[in-house]
């Protein structure tokens, strides 16, 4: 049914799935509905928010966000040409059209539409995850921190971000891409510590990386 229409008719019937569920539970409050998924869910949770701005929170967790980016970083790197019929620099086959495998996937990739979010995302992902790599997650970072409805890069007055992380490696690459963005990052390594910085000062965004001692709970909420 996805077949070379990822992202396609099944996210259009995530949508209608919530408003039909809308419509049958009038106890359900449509003013305050978020979006998570995992993997292909996380997938899908990228991509909608850049069709729809009806959600008031997304959680996407390993999600693809470029298709032709996964091809070449993913151990699992058979997967979208299976779907698609080919890898990106092939053209794909058995497709009346003859349209290339790579305008197919960047048309369905997310990261091509992050300027249109105005949902705000946070962004779980395995710092070794071979199947779904971290930059998935890390290029719609910056986008969805930094860009207002049109694409156009606007910063806000307060760009202090806030990292969360108790590893040193990733936590070195993160802070070095957001300092690229000329956003100015407080890092921290305890939950603990977080949730005390939070009470004294305002921050832009709180990013939180792998697992972190102290009441990581308090800290989301």
């Amino acid at each position: 049914a996805i077949f070379r229409d990822q992202n396609g008719a099944e996210a259009r019937d995530v949508v209608a799935g919530v408003d039909a569920a809308l419509a049958k539970y009038p106890w359900l409050d449509g003013t305050r509905m978020g979006i998570e998924g995992g993997s292909y869910g996380g997938q899908l949770a990228n991509w909608i928010v850049t069709r729809t701005p009806r959600f008031r929170a997304a959680i996407p967790s390993a999600g693809i966000s470029n298709l032709v980016m996964q091809n070449y970083l993913a151990y699992y790197h058979d997967y979208l040409a299976v779907e698609y019929g080919g890898f990106p620099h092939q053209r794909a086959r058995n497709d009346a059209e003859e349209r290339r495998t790579i305008d197919m996937l960047w048309e369905r990739s997310a990261i091509r539409y992050a300027g249109q979010v105005k949902t705000p995302v946070l962004f779980l992902h395995g710092e070794n995850d071979n199947d779904v790599p971290i930059e998935e997650a890390e290029q719609l970072i910056v986008p969805h921190i930094g860009a207002d409805p049109s694409g156009k890069d606007v910063r806000n007055p307060n760009t202090a971000i806030l990292l969360v992380t108790d590893d040193p490696d990733s936590g070195d690459k993160m802070q070095s891409l957001l300092e690229r963005g000329e956003y100015r990052v407080r890092r921290t390594d305890s939950a603990d510590d977080a949730i005390q910085l939070i009470g004294n000062q305002r921050f832009h965004s709180v990013l939180i990386q792998d697992t972190v001692p102290g009441d990581y709970i308090d800290l989301i909420d």
